[in-house]
């Protein structure tokens, strides 16, 4: 069906007219199913990657002359192509040619980070240079609200991210403010642009920049950040779960779907011995520390109250939770105990086993092919993790080995059975 939609807006125009529901009761259906952008998106990177070929062949035929040009010259260049691109882009958007101006207005932008760059070396400003992708960043923000545009607000986070990249690792550079740039310029353009893409694109930069930033003030906070961030963003999509619009449910599950991944990813990197001892071990000697740590601590445990009292339970909340007391807290109280627990990376192994298992359980028992690949895709990679590192004889590795394939062999039937019984 190419528009949904209309489809829904005819029926429900002829359910009303045989008496069968009222408007109001149509209006609420309507709800249910927000308008789909109806914008060809290979149209508009077609003609996007047209323009930028036009843009550059523009900017190729001045520079073969720009140094014989004079400053007030180069500079009325500069001016010039973009607000004409603006402008023409503008007046494509009055038209309705969407498409188009949609591609002109990601030219406009990238001749707006070439301008930059331009005036720079025009007036020889030897300035510190991330600033100026910052600057071209916020210059994509600005009309990704002002459109509003999803293109530009992923220009936007990509700028913004290559900008944090650049000051974290050229210059070392702990900046607190990226994340406060994203989450409050970035995150409600969701709602406004309604866009489940752009939610899981704001969940992955965010999770990004707070785990440069806490690996930058120290190193030993960058796991325990992550982890309580991803749990928190994790409850977060339970709550929208049992929300009524599915919109909101949409949006919940693809800005928690990177905490997921972040979620297993950093409990498989704990599970190697070497890096749960260095990284856990968290030192509370500055203020920074302090303000990530218990900030993170306060989000996730503030989402897990919520939930309570909303009787949102599951087993997937109880075990993030678990894996916050048992793995997080005992940071709070000395070396000694978190040693005792973290010895031979034992916790992490077990929370990833009970995780992978539950999630095989429950997608065989509920016929759910996702949560039945992630969790076997977690147990495989758990067992030849072990494989050298845990098991020392052959026998021992081989029974590891044989356990997991019957135990996924089982799995396995079970899913195509249920599967099957659905049909």
């Amino acid at each position: 069906m190419k528009n949904p939609r209309l489809w829904l807006d005819e029926e429900t125009k002829h359910w009303v007219e045989e008496g069968i529901i009222d408007d109001l009761q149509a209006n609420s259906i309507r709800q249910c199913y927000p308008q789909q952008d109806s914008k060809s998106w290979g149209m508009i990177l077609l003609s996007s990657f047209g323009a930028i070929m036009i843009g550059l062949g523009v900017i190729l035929l001045f520079a073969y002359n720009w140094d014989e040009m004079s400053r007030f010259s180069k500079m009325a260049v500069i001016l010039t192509v973009l607000v004409l691109t603006h402008l023409f882009a503008y007046q494509m958007r009055i038209k309705g040619k969407q498409g188009l101006s949609e591609s002109l207005f990601v030219l406009a932008t990238m001749l707006f980070g070439a301008g930059i760059w331009l005036v720079a070396q025009v007036y020889h400003l030897d300035e510190h240079y991330p600033n100026a992708i910052l600057l071209w960043g916020g210059g994509a923000l600005a009309l990704a609200w002002a459109l509003p545009s999803l293109p530009q607000a992923i220009m936007a986070i990509a700028l913004l991210l290559i900008w944090h990249l650049l000051e974290v690792f050229d210059f070392e550079f702990a900046l607190h403010h990226a994340w406060v740039i994203l989450l409050f310029g970035i995150v409600p353009l969701i709602w406004r642009l309604r866009s489940p893409l752009l939610a899981r694109l704001s969940s992955t930069s965010l999770l990004i920049t707070l785990g440069l930033v806490s690996a930058t003030v120290d190193e030993h906070l960058f796991a325990s950040t992550l982890l309580l961030i991803a749990t928190g963003m994790i409850f977060l999509a339970h709550w929208g779960e049992k929300q009524s619009g599915s919109f909101q449910k949409s949006i919940t599950r693809e800005f928690a779907k990177p905490a997921y991944v972040v979620f297993v990813g950093t409990l498989f990197l704990l599970s190697f011995n070497e890096i749960s001892e260095d990284v856990m071990q968290v030192r509370f000697k500055e203020t920074a520390v302090y303000f990530y740590f218990y900030g993170a601590l306060l989000f996730s445990q503030g989402m897990l109250i919520w939930l309570v009292f909303n009787r949102i339970i599951n087993p997937m909340i109880i075990g993030a939770e678990l894996m916050v007391i048992l793995v997080i807290y005992p940071s709070l109280t000395g070396e000694y105990l978190s040693l005792f627990l973290y010895k031979e990376a034992l916790i992490f192994n077990l929370i990833l086993l009970v995780q992978s298992i539950w999630m095989i359980i429950e997608g065989s028992r509920k016929a759910d092919g996702r949560k039945m690949l992630w969790g076997s895709l977690i147990l495989s990679a758990l067992a030849l993790a072990r494989y050298s590192d845990m098991f020392d004889s052959l026998i021992s590795r081989a029974i590891v080995f044989l356990v997991v394939g019957a135990g996924l062999f089982i799995a396995g039937n079970v899913y195509n059975k249920n599967k099957q019984e659905q049909v």
